[in-house]
Parts: C-alpha cells; sequence; structure tokens
C-alpha cells in the first residue's frame, strides 16, 4: 500500500549529502490539505505549514537513508501523498530477510528515522531558549510545565509564584458597579485594591455567617486581571525585573497581569508571524509524526521494529505476530482517530490495518 509512487514528469529531484531526493507533487497536495485542515488559512501560512512539513519528514527519511549508507545499502529518498520513504536498492519487500541485511541493521536503519526527527525538533527548542524565544508548542500547547522546558514564559510564572497573598490585588476601580459594592467592605486599608488576602478573609467572614444564613460563595475575578504595585519589581533581578519593568507602562503605579502576559509574549516570539507559525509547526510535526510513527503498525517504524525484535529474540512465527499486533493497533489508532475528529489519521490506519491484515492472510495460507 505505502510502495514508492510511480515517477511523474512533475516529480521535484536534487541530492543532498549523496542522496538522491525525489518529491512527488502529491506530497504538496497532502500538505495543502492538512494545512487547511489546521485551518491554515492564508498563503503565507501554508506555505510555511508546507515548508515545516517538508524539511521535518525530508530530515526523517534521511536518517533512514543515511543509516542504510552506513550499513553499505545505497537509498534514495521519496516524499509524497501518505508521507515519505527511503528506499533501499535491491530490497525486494520490508519482510526481506535473506540479502544479509540483519535484524540489528535493520533496528539501527528504522530506528534513524524518528531519532533524527526528534533530535531536529529537540535542537531548535534548544536554540530557541538560548535566545529566550519559545517554539509555542510544548508549554502552550501541550501542558509541559513551563520550569521543565525551560520556556520562558516560566519567567511570568516565577514572578507570580514569588508574591504574596497581600502582593497580588484586583483593582477596586475597574470592577463593574455590583462587584465594587460587593468588596468595598473588604478592602480593609482603604487603598481601592483587593489584595488577595483580603478576598480569603472576606470569604472567612462569609463562612462563619454561614451557620445562621444559607452559605454563599464569594465570585473570585479573574486572575488576568489582577494588577502588582510598581515598587514591587524592585525585589525582583534579571529577566524578572526587565519583564516587570517593560510592562510598567501605565500612570498609576500599578503593574497589570495582563500587561505581563502580552509583553513577555512580544518578547519570546518573532516580530514575523509567519516564522512563528513555521517553528510552531515544525516543531508539533517532528515531534507528533516521530511518536505516531513509532506505532507497531506496518510500514511504519515502530511496525518494522516491532517485527525485528520478535526476529531477533528467535520468536516463534515472528512475522505473523507482528502482522497481527499491526492490525490491532492500527484499528485502535484509527479509532481514536475517527473520536477525535481527524479524519485523515482515521483513514491512514484503517488503510494500514486492512493492508496488515492482508499480509497476515498471505502468511497463514503459505504464500
Amino acid at each position: 500500500m505505502l510502495g514508492e509512487p510511480k515517477i511523474t514528469p512533475y516529480d521535484l529531484r536534487f541530492q543532498f549529502l549523496g542522496i538522491a531526493i525525489r518529491i512527488h507533487p502529491g506530497f504538496w497536495a497532502i500538505c495543502v490539505f492538512l494545512g487547511f485542515s489546521m485551518r491554515m488559512s492564508t498563503p503565507i501560512a501554508l506555505f510555511m505549514f508546507s515548508v515545516a512539513v517538508f524539511l521535518s519528514l525530508l530530515i526523517h527519511e534521511m536518517g533512514h537513508a543515511l543509516a542504510f549508507s552506513r550499513c553499505g545499502i545505497r537509498a534514495h529518498v521519496v516524499l509524497y501523498h501518505f508521507g515519505g520513504l527511503a528506499v533501499p536498492t535491491g530490497m525486494e519487500s520490508y519482510f526481506d530477510h535473506t540479502s544479509g541485511y540483519t535484524s540489528k541493521q535493520k533496528l539501527f536503519v528504522t530506528a534513524a528515522g524518528p531519532a533524527m526527527q526528534i533530535l531536529a525538533a529537540l535542537l531548535v527548542i534548544v536554540a530557541l531558549r538560548a535566545v529566550g524565544k519559545t517554539d509555542g508548542f510544548l508549554t502552550a500547547q501541550v501542558g509541559i510545565p513551563a520550569r521543565l522546558t525551560a520556556d520562558p514564559s516560566g519567567t511570568l510564572d516565577n514572578i507570580i509564584t514569588s508574591l504574596s497573598r497581600e502582593d497580588l490585588a484586583w483593582d477596586l476601580r475597574h470592577m463593574d458597579e455590583r462587584m465594587q459594592k460587593l468588596f468595598a467592605s473588604a478592602d480593609t486599608n482603604a487603598d481601592q485594591l483587593l489584595s488577595l488576602a483580603e478576598h480569603d478573609a472576606f470569604q472567612t467572614t462569609v463562612d462563619s455567617l454561614s451557620k445562621q444564613f444559607e452559605q454563599t460563595s464569594i465570585p473570585m475575578p479573574s486572575a488576568t486581571t489582577m494588577v502588582i504595585k510598581a515598587e514591587h519589581k524592585n525585589r525582583f533581578m534579571g529577566a524578572q525585573h526587565e519583564l516587570l519593568d517593560a510592562a510598567d507602562v501605565r500612570d498609576d503605579s500599578l503593574i497589570r497581569i495582563s500587561d505581563l502576559q502580552q509583553t513577555l509574549q512580544h518578547q519570546i516570539s518573532f516580530e514575523s508571524d509567519a516564522l512563528n507559525k513555521f517553528v510552531f509547526i515544525f516543531v508539533m510535526i517532528s515531534l507528533f509524526w516521530a511518536i505516531l510513527n513509532l506505532a507497531p503498525v506496518y510500514p511504519l517504524d515502530g511496525g518494522q521494529i516491532t517485527r525485528e525484535l520478535l526476529v531477533l529474540f528467535n520468536v516463534n512465527n515472528a512475522i505473523p505476530k507482528s502482522l497481527f499486533v499491526s492490525v490491532a493497533t492500527g484499528v485502535a489508532i484509527g479509532i481514536w482517530g475517527l473520536s477525535n475528529g481527524s479524519i485523515f489519521l482515521t483513514m491512514m490506519f484503517f488503510m494500514m490495518a486492512f493492508s496488515s491484515y492482508q499480509l497476515l492472510q498471505r502468511y497463514q495460507r503459505g504464500y
């Protein structure tokens, strides 16, 4: 199913590091399709998406091709509508175990693709962190805490966690009339600021009265509307002080959390929106595809790794067993994709599961 596509007069051909590379026109078509499905609706967004996907998949397949070369096998790379292939010369199929190409070599070659792709993503992430920028994916989209990814947005997290509940407050003057009346008595020092500590004390008072009256929960204003007194910035040094100073843009001696967020976003992102999109897509595709490609489904790398491990450890009926795993996993991921609205992912894994099922039937019948 995922064999090398036929040569067309519209193929783009070139060589890199001595490896012949061919790009089938179907590759660009699927880039546009996926770009639209991810809401890359403008021409520049689609272009940056396509370039990011191209570079990420090329790195992946070059990892395979260079590993083939290390094993003394010539190979060329093809990018097409199902992604990419590193095609070795003289190999009849993915299941060829008669060519002197050992299981250990196959494991090395197969693992080289996703390893190169993940390494490229990590190098980009580290390089961005070194210049105070963010990839915009790991922390913002995956939800990995900034302190674990060294994301520069951790600067704001550190500021917030360093301040006490007396230091973080809401400006009563910027609340609506109902909220002002509600919290007027909670402002014990009459500075027109409702600190977190004052809010807590007010809630405690209300809770104590709830024994006589119906229990009432005091509303908590949005965290993004909180403020910090500008005088507090002198407690901080380095990047944290610089961020607070840059966000101190008003004449009321208050620094708003929303201004800190906007200032930080400006600092950690490139001025070019197109470049930000490229970095985001490159890191996302490189990590997501490399991990997905390790699923034990033929002919993905994970399927080949599963097969070679079973062969290497002399498991009986290694190839049929790996095909059974491929069918089950392909169906499971296809169902997962369907439940998450990813039609392309669903179609792709259902097709690979069906292809694995057909191969399994052939092995069971002895031909």
